[in-house]
C-alpha cells in the first residue's frame, strides 16, 4: 500500500476512534472517498495488534465491540468505582470514578481503549503514568494511583479537574485581552515548569488546558508526552514508527513532518492557543483529513495575521448543525467593539503570536519564558522583542508607559509656561506704558522749558529803545 494512503487511513482511524455511534458513520461517509476505504477504516477501528508494529506491519482482526465504553461501569480499579465515561480518545478512555470507600472522593480514571490497546499504546501508557508522577505542579493534574488490574487492564488515577477548557471560560466570562493574556502567563508558566523537568507536552490544545470554577488553569493528557532524555528517547524511537498521535489544528510543523521534537513545539502550540483565545478563530481552516492535504496547509500556507482575521464571516456546516464566527460575537466577549479589539491587537500582538507560530522552530521564540516574557512586556507597555526596534517605536512605548506621569507634568509644564507668559506679557505691557509715560515726561518738562524760557526773556520793546 502508498505509504501516503496508509499515512491517511491512519489519520482517519485516529479521528474516527473519538467518535461514536452516528457521528463515526456520518464522519466516514464524508471522509472516505470510496467503500473500500471505509471498509478498511472499520477494520482498522476494531483492530490488534500484538506486536511492536501497531498500524505499522500485521493487523488482526476480530469481532467489532459496538459500544466500549460501558466495558468498565461499576468495576472498581485501585480504590474507585466507575460510574460513567467523561471522556475518550484514540489511546484511552476516560471515566468519573468514586472512592469506594466512606470518603467518596472524585478522580479521572483512565484506561486503555480494548480496541487499540498494542504494545505501543501500553508502552505510552506507562510513559504517561511515570510523566505524571514525576511532575508535582498545582496546575497539573495529579497522579493518584496507576497500574495493572487482574485481567491485566492498565489504568491511570488522575485528580478529577472540574472545569472547562480554557477558550469557553474566557468566552463565557467575557473576558477582555488584558484577562486573557493574564490568564495565559499561567498557562505559560505550568508548561515551562514541564520543560524544566525535561518534558515536552506535544498535545498542548484548549481542551488540554482546563479552569477551574476560581479561574485557576489545569494542564491535563501527557499521553504523547516526550521526555527529553535518553530513556525517553529510546521510547520515542520505539513508539514513534508511523504514530500520528497529535491535534493538526495545534501540532507543530516538525510534528506533522515527522522530525525531531523539542520544547519549541510547545512555543508554536501555544501560540496558536493564544491566537486562538484572542481571535475566536484558528490561523489555519483544516477541513480535510488526509495526511499529504494537512502537511501542505500546516507547512506552506502562510496565517492570517490576529489583528486581520477578526474581521472574517465563517460559518461551518456539520449536517442540522451550523456555527457561524462573526466579527460582532468575537468583539461582544472580548473588548466590546471589533475597532477596539482590533487597535489591541494590531502590532505588538500580531507579532508576538507570528513570533511563537514561525514555521522554522529556531525562529520562534528560544523558550516558552522568553515567549511569557514578551507578553508581560506587552502589558506593562514595553518594548517586545517581537517588534523591530527603533527610536520612534521605543519612543512610543516610553510616553505610552508613563502617561500617568506625563500627562500630568505636562500639564503643569503648560501652566508654569501659561503664567510665566503672563508674567511676561505684563512686563511688556509695564515697560511699554512706562515709556510711554517717560515720553510724555519728557514732552512735558521741554514745554515747561520752553515756557519759563520766554517769560524770563528781557522785553525787547524795554530794552535799550527810550
Amino acid at each position: 500500500m502508498d505509504k501516503n494512503i496508509w499515512t491517511d487511513i491512519k489519520s482517519i482511524f485516529f479521528k474516527a476512534l473519538e467518535l461514536d455511534g452516528k457521528d463515526r458513520e456520518i464522519y466516514l461517509n464524508e471522509v472516505c472517498r470510496t467503500p473500500e476505504l471505509k471498509k478498511e477504516i472499520l477494520t482498522l477501528i476494531f483492530a490488534h495488534d500484538k506486536s511492536e508494529n501497531f498500524l505499522e506491519d500485521s493487523i488482526i482482526a476480530y469481532e467489532p465491540i459496538s459500544d466500549n465504553s460501558n466495558l468498565f461501569i461499576d468495576k472498581t480499579f485501585g480504590k474507585y468505582k466507575i460510574d460513567k465515561l467523561i471522556a475518550r480518545g484514540g489511546m484511552g478512555l476516560v471515566y468519573l470514578g468514586l472512592r469506594d470507600d466512606e470518603v467518596k472522593k472524585k478522580a479521572a480514571v483512565k484506561i486503555i481503549n480494548p480496541g487499540v490497546s498494542s504494545g505501543i499504546v501500553i508502552k505510552r501508557f506507562q510513559n504517561e503514568r511515570q510523566t505524571l508522577a514525576n511532575l508535582n505542579h498545582p496546575n497539573i493534574s495529579r497522579l493518584l494511583d496507576g497500574g495493572i488490574t487482574d485481567d491485566g487492564i492498565q489504568f491511570l488515577v488522575m485528580e478529577y479537574i472540574e472545569g472547562i477548557p480554557i477558550d469557553e471560560y474566557c468566552d463565557k466570562n467575557k473576558l477582555n485581552i488584558k484577562d486573557r493574556l493574564n490568564l495565559f502567563l499561567k498557562v505559560a508558566a505550568v508548561v515551562q515548569y514541564a520543560h524544566q523537568n525535561l518534558v515536552v507536552h506535544r498535545d498542548l490544545k484548549p481542551n488540554n488546558i482546563l479552569i477551574t470554577p476560581d479561574g485557576e488553569p489545569k494542564l491535563l493528557d501527557f499521553g504523547i508526552a516526550k521526555i527529553l532524555s535518553p530513556e525517553g528517547e529510546r521510547l520515542e524511537t520505539v513508539t514513534q514508527r508511523g504514530m500520528w498521535n497529535l491535534t493538526p489544528e495545534f501540532a507543530s510543523p516538525e510534528q506533522i513532518k515527522g522530525e525531531t521534537i523539542t520544547t519549541a513545539s510547545d512555543v508554536y502550540s501555544l501560540g496558536i492557543v493564544l491566537y486562538k483565545l484572542l481571535t475566536g478563530h484558528s490561523p489555519y481552516k483544516i477541513k480535510s483529513v488526509f495526511h499529504s492535504d494537512i502537511n501542505k496547509i500546516i507547512t506552506q500556507s502562510e496565517p492570517t495575521k490576529p489583528s486581520e482575521i477578526i474581521f472574517k464571516t465563517i460559518v461551518d456546516e456539520y449536517e442540522e448543525i451550523k456555527s457561524e464566527i462573526n466579527p460582532q460575537t468575537i468583539s461582544i466577549t472580548r473588548e466590546g467593539s471589533i475597532d477596539k479589539l482590533h487597535k489591541k491587537l494590531i502590532g505588538d500582538i500580531d507579532n508576538i503570536i507570528s513570533m511563537a507560530i514561525r514555521k522554522e522552530p529556531e525562529r520562534r521564540y528560544s523558550s516558552v519564558d522568553h515567549f511569557a516574557d514578551d507578553i508581560k512586556r506587552y502589558l506593562n507597555d514595553k518594548p517586545v522583542s517581537a517588534h523591530q526596534d527603533s527610536l520612534s517605536y521605543r519612543s512610543k512605548k516610553f510616553i505610552k508607559r508613563n502617561k500617568n506621569f506625563l500627562i500630568p507634568a505636562a500639564i503643569i509644564f503648560f501652566i508654569i509656561n501659561l503664567g510665566l507668559a503672563g508674567v511676561l506679557w505684563q512686563g511688556y505691557i509695564a515697560a511699554k506704558e512706562r515709556d510711554i509715560a517717560k515720553l510724555e515726561a519728557d514732552k512735558s518738562n521741554r514745554i515747561k522749558a520752553f515756557l519759563l524760557e520766554m517769560i524770563s526773556s528781557p522785553d525787547p520793546i524795554k530794552d535799550g529803545s527810550e
